[in-house]
């Protein structure tokens, strides 16, 4: 069956794309951590939150944001972009909840106002890039 080739959207596509799936994505997860976290413990809320995050995030990404194919490789390296933004995440919400005496709640609500800009520039260098040697390769595919 012939698939049907599809438009990239332009870099300024991209960019709001890119803006508005990651806070469709961080309102996702928090709601998702705010729920969990008044039934277990805040860091393993966090963690189930976090994990649904990834998923979603490469997949609002990769197909929506960039018009790339999802694959299992890209699926299976993607979350390696999210283990730094997860380090910051959950060192923020320990320091903030036990030095600082902050809720679970606004602690991470003010963790992903720092983590957000790092996960923007390693998302994009990962699905650019990854965009670019699947387009190379399907072009020497014919």
């Amino acid at each position: 069956m012939a698939e049907m080739a599809r438009a990239a959207p332009s870099s300024h596509q991209q960019v709001l794309r890119f803006l508005f799936a990651g806070g469709f994505n961080t309102a996702v997860t928090y709601a998702l951590f705010w729920l969990l976290s008044a039934a277990m413990h805040p860091q393993l809320a966090f963690a189930v939150a976090f994990g649904l995050g990834i998923a979603l995030a490469y997949v609002l990404n990769a197909l929506w944001v960039f018009g790339s194919r999802a694959s299992w490789k890209g699926a299976a390296t993607y979350p390696l972009l999210y283990l730094l933004t997860y380090l910051i995440n959950a060192g923020f919400l320990q320091l903030a909840t036990d030095w600082l005496g902050w809720s679970p709640r606004l602690g991470l609500a003010v963790a992903l106002c720092v983590s957000t800009p790092i996960s923007f520039v390693l998302n994009r260098y990962f699905l650019l890039t990854h965009g670019k040697a699947k387009q190379a390769q399907e072009q020497e595919g014919g």
